[in-house]
């Protein structure tokens, strides 16, 4: 297809999903559960990328890097059954929809997909969110079969909810970044994973199916030395998988495994391995 035909085609499913709202056709098949890692899991320094620290991880996002050894592993870790996305930032030193559509498809050239992070819902302005929404629909009609993911913090109501409609139309996944401290899960527990559920659910029906918690593994998380820190981020993961109220999650992230120590890493992985396998 020509350029100029494949633009048209763009154009006349953008004006589709912009005015009648359907939803156009979403990438590939992503099968549960997903065990999604936010860069490579491996320990601080660690250099060799062709052995990870955990198995578990289905899903791997990184920054593109022009390196043998970063694309070694990248080929061969994508040959070993895992994918392997592309992260992109929509508003990093970039002005214009056409800015962003260029860097999304970009990296969607060279991988199966890309992971796009930081969309902070209280920190978007409108015309931020709409660009965004513009450009996220030309890039779904124009990859359909590459996976697009993206990353999303910050709470959701009636004055955003075009957003996070657009996000689940067009996206296959809803990755919430639900990050609970020590702190706050002994005093407040994991309730946080419930309300923020039931509210997405309220306000975009059917979006559980494509939602991924994200689990926070990074040092501030850790703010409770008469915790154990596996113990905690292993009850997070134990109640996702086991309670019948998130049966229809797609999966969960962790952001992210390079934060704790390889040890720490073995054990997530069996936990893993133990609430999430296949």
């Amino acid at each position: 297809m020509d350029i100029g035909k494949m633009n048209l085609v763009i154009v006349v499913g953008v004006l589709l999903y912009l005015i009648f709202g359907l939803t156009p056709v979403i990438g590939g098949t992503i099968q549960r559960p997903v065990i999604y890692s936010y860069y490579w899991p491996i320990g601080k320094g660690q250099q060799d990328l062709l052995n990870l620290n955990m198995n578990t991880p289905n899903f791997i996002d990184i920054p593109w890097q022009d390196n043998p050894r970063w694309l070694e592993a990248k080929r061969y870790w994508e040959n070993n059954g895992k994918t392997i996305l592309y992260r992109v930032y929509p508003f990093k030193e970039i002005k214009s929809e056409d800015e962003m559509y260029e860097k999304f498809t970009e990296r969607l050239e060279e991988a199966k997909g890309i992971a796009i992070d930081e969309i902070v819902t209280h920190k978007l302005t409108k015309k931020q969110a709409r660009m965004f929404v513009n450009v996220l629909v030309k890039v779904r009609h124009a990859y359909p079969d590459k996976i697009i993911a993206v990353w999303c913090s910050g709470n959701w109501n009636q004055g955003n909810v075009f957003l996070l409609k657009a996000i689940n139309d067009n996206a296959d996944m809803f990755l919430a970044e639900l990050y609970i401290s020590q702190s706050v899960g002994k005093t407040k527990g994991f309730e946080k994973f419930k309300s923020y559920l039931k509210s997405v659910e309220g306000l975009v029906p059917g979006i559980s199916k494509k939602t991924i918690i994200g689990i926070g593994m990074y040092p501030k998380m850790a703010d409770d030395q008469s915790q154990n820190f596996q113990d905690h981020l292993s009850s997070q993961i134990k109640l996702l998988g086991t309670d019948p109220f998130f049966r229809n999650l797609l999966g969960v992230a962790l952001y992210a495994p390079v934060y704790i120590s390889i040890e720490d890493q073995n054990w997530i992985d069996g936990i893993l391995e133990k609430f999430f396998s296949r």
